[in-house]
């Protein structure tokens, strides 16, 4: 029998400035210029604090994982070998099925994209389809809608949120073409559950541009006020945003951007 485990761990993140005490958490912009004002010293603190085995046999295992989402007292794991999500309880007994190989409704052709759980509801991006699937987290499918036209989901790590009634995504505007203009694009796009665009903001480190360089993939969470945070990748530096869309910091680790060869 093949057996995984999965790691739980509790990120806790420290944050402090070596300039006078200018800021006292990292949340709070004093200066009128969000551009110049970068924050320094930023530690992360990880602490392991328990294992689940998660249930396989000969006709039930896990390929790859590439996300996990727990809700309602069940792991939702999208598997990127089989193209389907696993659901599990807590104590890792193998519960059903959402999904399987293929185009059509509630199919995948693949489940790294964005995967969240909004009540009884699911949302997950298939990333070569460019599609925003929705099923009940009974696996019961509801439907599907192709991505905006004009924009790609550019997660680097699954992500994918919801604040209020919008769904957050990464996203490059691939009208930016050849490669050398993706500096240009947004990256931050506000959908409704209908896949209407309500709101499409951010930006790329001023370096991209003047290195003429795109590195896909940018990473966005999001705090209890609502504020999106926004990180490049190759960039230290991370763009703070409100719900609306403006920028009202810019901080992160002291340093100079990648530059490519």
């Amino acid at each position: 029998m093949k057996i995984m485990a999965i790691l739980i761990c509790i990120i806790i993140l420290f944050s402090s400035c070596l300039r006078d005490n200018e800021y006292s958490t990292g949340d709070k912009l004093t200066k009128e210029n969000p551009e110049t004002d970068i924050l320094t010293d930023k530690r992360a603190a990880i602490k392991h604090v328990g294992s689940i085995i998660l249930q396989e046999d000969n006709s039930q295992y896990i390929g790859v994982v590439w996300n996990l989402v727990e809700s309602g007292g069940f792991l939702f794991i999208p598997d990127w070998i089989s193209r389907d999500i696993k659901v599990y309880d807590k104590t890792g007994k193998f519960q059903y099925i959402i999904g399987t190989i293929g185009e059509g409704p509630g199919e995948f052709r693949d489940v790294r994209g964005g995967m969240i759980v909004v009540g009884d509801t699911l949302y997950i991006i298939d990333i070569i389809l460019q599609r925003l699937n929705m099923f009940k987290t009974n696996g019961d499918f509801l439907k599907s809608f192709p991505l905006p036209s004009g924009l790609d989901y550019t997660g680097l790590s699954g992500e994918l949120l919801a604040i209020g009634d919008a769904i957050v995504m990464p996203v490059y505007e691939n009208k930016y073409a050849p490669m050398i203009e993706y500096h240009k694009s947004r990256t931050i796009a506000l959908l409704d559950k209908q896949g209407n665009i309500l709101r499409l903001f951010g930006k790329h480190p001023d370096e991209y541009s003047e290195y003429n360089m795109y590195m896909p993939g940018t990473s966005i969470t999001f705090d209890t006020d609502g504020n999106i945070y926004q990180v490049s990748r190759a960039s230290p530096v991370i763009h703070k945003y409100n719900s609306e869309g403006n920028l009202f910091a810019r901080f992160g680790v002291v340093g100079k951007i990648f530059k490519p060869i």
